[in-house]
C-alpha cells in the first residue's frame, strides 16, 4: 500500500495555508501545517514529512535558522517560499541547505514543477547511496531508518517531539483551488 507523499508548509500567512493547501491535496499530496519554525521542527523529527515548504519570515525564528537546524540530521528538500527578494537572502537560505528558492508572489505551476524536481532529486540521491528508491506517493517503513524520516532513531539534540500538537500539524482542504491563480501578493500581517 502507498502512502501519499507528505509536504510540510511553513508560514505564518493563514492565506498561504489557506491557498496552498487544496492546491497540494489536488495533486495527492498530504498536507501537514506549522506556522512557527519551532513547530516546524518537531513536525519534521515526529512526522517526516517528505519535503518541506519554508517561509523565512516567521515570528519565533528566522527560516534560514530553521534550515540550518534540519541540515544537521535530515537531506529531506526543503523549498524557500518567501517575499525575501534580495540576492543575499536567497544565497544565504541557499547555502545553509535550502534545495530551492521561490519568491511571493509566486506561480503554483512553477511551485508544483519545483517541489516535483526536489522530490526526484531526492529520490536519485537516495537510490545512488543505496537506499530504497521510492516512487512518489510511496513512504519507507518506519523501520528503513529513511534519513528524512528518521523514525526508529534517537530524536536529534534539541529536537523533541513530545507534546507536538499533531492535529495542528495535519491539515486537509478543498481540492477545487485554481492551480494557476498567484498569491503571496497581498500586505504581510
Amino acid at each position: 500500500m502507498t502512502h501519499p507523499t507528505r509536504v510540510l508548509v511553513v508560514d505564518d500567512e493563514p492565506a498561504i495555508h489557506r491557498f496552498l493547501s487544496p492546491v497540494l491535496v489536488a495533486n495527492d499530496y498530504e498536507v501537514l501545517k506549522a506556522e512557527k519554525g519551532s513547530d516546524a521542527l518537531r513536525c519534521i523529527a515526529s512526522e517526516t514529512p517528505d519535503l518541506v515548504i519554508l517561509d523565512l519570515g516567521l515570528p519565533d525564528m528566522d527560516g534560514k535558522d530553521v534550515i540550518t537546524q534540519v541540515r544537521e540530521w535530515s537531506d529531506i528538500p526543503i523549498i524557500v517560499l518567501s517575499a525575501q527578494d534580495r540576492e543575499a537572502e536567497k544565497v544565504a537560505a541557499l547555502d545553509r541547505g535550502a534545495d530551492d528558492f521561490v519568491n511571493k508572489p509566486f506561480g503554483v505551476g512553477e511551485l508544483m514543477a519545483r517541489l516535483r524536481t526536489a522530490l526526484r532529486h531526492r529520490m536519485q540521491r537516495q537510490g545512488e547511496t543505496g537506499r530504497q528508491r521510492r516512487r512518489p506517493g510511496d513512504r519507507c517503513p518506519a523501520a528503513a531508518g529513511d534519513v528524512a524520516g528518521h523514525r526508529g532513531e534517537p530524536e536529534p539534540e534539541g529536537v523533541r517531539a513530545p507534546g507536538l500538537p499533531g492535529p495542528s500539524c495535519r491539515e486537509g482542504g478543498d481540492p477545487s483551488a485554481d492551480p494557476d491563480r498567484r498569491v503571496g501578493t497581498g500586505p504581510r500581517a
